[in-house]
């Protein structure tokens, strides 16, 4: 176990508990707020990095306002239905066949340019973002394989994947359709 972690048993369930904090230094003109929101923002940086310690250096700032603008950027790609699903196929590999696809979520943003899912989705897991872009690859996959108006998904095998309580919310949107 790493310094920092411990097992505990909460509830009669056994858990691992991190201990993750940031730091930062204080100047001659920082005032109380400052200092917690640098400390914040190192303490999430050491998160997404996976330590337990993480000292706030100006680098930090820059890039949780890169990532907010890119949170607000996908917000208003969603609104103006700047995503689409392409799908790249499954090959058996026994025969070559072709024996299904996976879905790739594509972002054309408003200027043209292409933004790769592996850009903007570790972002948008961990916001209220991913319900409505999950809702959106949920519903493009299924019409695409609704069997009677699609040969080409005929005889594939779907599946998908998504977090419990966002699949609870998008059987209930649907289901209120």
């Amino acid at each position: 176990m790493a310094a920092g972690e411990d097992n505990v048993v909460v509830q009669s369930t056994p858990m691992r508990a991190q201990m993750v904090f940031g730091s930062s230094m204080t100047g001659p003109d920082t005032t109380a707020e400052e200092l917690i929101s640098e400390a914040q923002m190192a303490m999430f940086s050491a998160m997404e990095k996976g330590i337990s310690h993480q000292t706030y250096t100006p680098v930090l700032r820059r890039r949780t306002l890169e990532t907010i603008q890119l949170i607000s950027r996908v917000r208003e790609g969603l609104d103006k239905q700047e995503f689409e699903l392409h799908y790249q196929p499954k090959i058996r590999l026994a025969d070559g066949a072709v024996c299904g696809c996976e879905g790739l979520i594509c972002w054309q943003d408003g200027s043209g340019g292409f933004i790769p899912p592996g850009k903007f989705m570790p972002k948008v897991e961990n916001t209220s973002l991913i319900s409505p872009v999950t809702h959106l690859v949920m519903t493009e996959a299924l019409r695409f394989a609704d069997m009677e108006t699609n040969e080409k998904a005929q005889g594939f095998l779907f599946s998908a994947a998504m977090p419990a309580d966002t699949y609870h919310q998008w059987v209930s949107q649907r289901q209120s359709v």
